[in-house]
């Protein structure tokens, strides 16, 4: 443990050292104050009843953003940075176990990336809490996507880290990290509504005159919604964005209106069961990751 201690110490310092990091805590930084100038804005008549769960859900776009690319910037050099500074060498010329030099490094990015999401979390409730009232559920649901946050950037460190220590080259790993990163955030979101839309084809048009009630219209329209909702949510399953975002839209959806009824709130632990499977992808992922990334590294050589 005290290996793992001594490790994740260095490690923390050099992440805080280093520009990259920086440059995106100060983009993080921008995006959260840009999102608070836009809500501060807007009325409080187009805000709602729960008005921190909506200025939230706005930043929390950002962070659903910029979280997995903290992951990804910091991870895809954590072992490949080191082999070509020749430090890596340096350090398994030590007594220290293989194993604790990759745990030392989980924690330490842990460790950063917790607190600083946190930190602006924090940060942001005290800003509205100034002139808006904010209550313990509201408070719970917010630190709740913080906390699922902080699992998509550890996912996403996961796969870094693992390319970081199977390839030698970091541009090779920075290449096949950033590359992922677009793909699942930019480019996976594109292609899943256009295989939709060729699976499903376009909406039904409907002639004007056919005599066709509203409730049936709603319904013709319904169906195929369904249906094109479901081959994208199909594709995008492959996301791990889609599945904080998935997450995330429970935790803030505080009421539901049933037909023919009044509104019903949604509590937080009926959110998170119903997201069961969008919470397991976020935990599983990193472990698999992890476990592959310590099968490698203590089996590769080193040149």
């Amino acid at each position: 443990m005290k290996n793992i201690l001594i490790v994740a110490r260095k490690e923390i310092i050099d992440v805080l050292r280093s520009k990259r990091f920086i440059a995106l805590i100060s983009l993080f930084i921008i995006f959260y104050i840009a999102g608070l100038s836009f809500i501060f804005t807007m009325g409080s008549e187009n805000i709602g009843r729960r008005p921190i769960i909506f200025l939230f859900s706005n930043l929390f776009n950002s962070l659903g953003f910029i979280a997995p690319l903290i992951g990804v910037v910091i991870g895809f050099d954590a072992i490949s940075g080191e082999r070509e500074r020749g430090t890596l060498k340096i350090l398994l010329s030590q007594p220290i176990y293989r194993d604790d030099i990759v745990n030392g490094k989980i924690l330490a990015f842990i460790t950063v990336i917790s607190l600083s999401i946190l930190a602006a979390t924090s940060i942001s409730m005290g800003l509205f809490t100034s002139f808006i009232n904010i209550s313990l559920d509201d408070i719970l649901r917010i630190l709740l996507i913080a906390v699922f946050a902080i699992l998509l950037s550890i996912a996403y460190y996961s796969i870094s880290l693992f390319f970081s220590i199977h390839f030698r080259k970091t541009t090779h790993s920075a290449l096949a990290s950033i590359s992922l990163w677009i793909g699942l955030t930019l480019i996976l979101p594109i292609l899943a509504n256009i295989i939709a839309y060729s699976i499903v084809g376009p909406p039904p048009q409907i002639n004007p005159g056919m005599a066709v009630q509203p409730k049936q219209r709603f319904r013709i329209f319904r169906e195929y919604w369904n249906r094109y909702q479901a081959v994208v949510r199909s594709i995008n399953f492959f996301s791990l964005n889609y599945h904080f975002n998935v997450i995330a839209r429970r935790l803030l959806s505080t009421s539901i209106i049933i037909t023919g009824q009044s509104e019903r709130s949604i509590g937080i632990i009926d959110s998170l069961s119903q997201s069961s499977v969008n919470i397991s992808i976020l935990v599983v992922v990193p472990i698999i990751f992890f476990l592959l990334s310590y099968i490698i590294f203590v089996r590769k050589e080193e040149k």
